[in-house]
């Protein structure tokens, strides 16, 4: 019996407490280079951060993207998630949805405050270009400033 590769990792995060494997695709670039090495663990009952980089299943796939954003609706959170070299924002996810969660790439750990503030730093600069695609023909220009650690997208229309 083939188990499908989403399947398998979340198994061995379970089992193991955490998957380490090779990285294909470029949809995390530059963050996330290919075949480097990640760090999956499980999330458990530890909350789930704007900026994580979060495992999903998508089709027979393995996504790592990441947390954009989250929000409630009728009493169940939903978190919306994004490659970095993405243009567009992929459908919500429910909690139970997620396999793992990114802690290192390669020997950079993620899960420290650094790691936590360039994460949620990242984040914002990927949903401001999800934002800014969304606009289409009318959004002639975004451009991002940060002011005070705040990441503001100040548009264009012409």
């Amino acid at each position: 019996m083939k188990i499908p590769v989403p399947e398998l990792v979340q198994e061995m995060v379970l089992k193991n407490g955490r998957a380490v494997m090779k990285f294909y695709g470029s949809s995390m670039s530059p963050f996330l280079k290919e075949g480097c090495r990640v760090v999956v663990e499980p999330v458990c009952d530890e909350p789930i951060r704007i900026g994580d980089i979060v495992c999903f299943r998508s089709e027979e796939r393995l996504v790592a993207h990441r947390v954009i954003s989250s929000h409630r609706s009728n009493g169940c959170r939903y978190f919306l998630t994004k490659g970095d070299h993405c243009l567009r924002a992929d459908a919500p996810l429910t909690r139970g949805e997620i396999a793992g969660r990114v802690v290192a790439v390669g020997t950079r750990t993620l899960t420290t405050p650094y790691g936590r503030i360039m994460n949620f730093w990242l984040a914002a600069v990927s949903r401001a270009s999800a934002v800014a695609a969304q606009g289409g023909d009318k959004l002639k220009r975004a451009v991002l400033f940060e002011f005070g650690g705040l990441i503001l997208l100040v548009s264009r229309f012409f």
